[in-house]
């Protein structure tokens, strides 16, 4: 059985004679890499594991470029969720907040943050987008049919004045360990792209310069 390489390691068999092999006759599914390091230096099973999971998710690297391009566009600034407390958003006019699904959710900063601001965004102009790979299918990727829009409209009571849906890419290469196998479940159960080896780049650009039009000259 041959399994093409990625980055810089190989698709190996899970080794034998060791607790993971053991175990792995339960498993529905299981897989393994060899990964060469170039480091002269001892590094420990716990290194390895912070590695892969203190690395930024590439999920992320991708809707901050969709944020980067909207600021870019307007000229405007642009802050995490996270950091919001900071800023004094009764003195802005327009509002844009984006958003991506992790593991079939929104964040729960994201919730919280128009919970306790749905007062003073009630009374601007405001744009949302959701950046989910659901949308890479026809039947799903406006704001009125996709199923991430329609459970956030639902949970957050709350209406913005303009509403997108973004289908993104998966990148297995950059994902950390758990993330790829955790997407590759998700994307082997509702027929996407499984090829761990392989990057899929589903964003339509055209759909986000109509979008930066819009907002431009109609918002």
């Amino acid at each position: 059985m041959v399994a093409p390489p990625i980055n810089n390691g190989k698709w190996v068999l899970i080794p034998k004679n060791t607790l993971i092999e053991q175990k792995s006759a339960r498993f529905h599914y299981s897989d393994a890499y060899q990964i060469r390091f170039s480091s002269n230096q001892e590094i420990t099973a716990i290194e390895v594991m912070r590695s892969f999971f203190l690395t930024t998710p590439a999920w992320v690297v991708s809707l901050m470029k969709l944020r980067n391009f909207f600021a870019k566009a307007f000229g405007l600034k642009s802050v995490s969720v996270k950091d919001v407390k900071k800023i004094d958003l009764s003195s802005f006019e327009k509002i844009i907040i984006g958003a991506s699904i992790r593991y079939g959710k929104h964040s729960k900063e994201l919730y919280k943050f128009i919970n306790l601001n749905k007062n003073i965004l009630n009374q601007k102009q405001c744009a949302f987008f959701s950046v989910n790979v659901v949308a890479r299918k026809p039947e799903k990727n406006t704001a009125e049919t996709n199923p991430y829009i329609n459970k956030f409209l639902k949970i957050s009571k709350w209406k913005p004045n303009k509403i997108r849906v973004f289908a993104g890419k998966v990148d297995y290469p950059n994902y950390n360990f758990l993330d790829k196998y955790i997407i590759k479940f998700i994307m082997f159960i509702t027929n996407g792209p499984t090829d761990t080896s392989q990057s899929y780049e589903f964003t339509d650009w055209s759909k986000i310069d109509d979008f930066s039009e819009e907002l431009k000259n109609n918002f």
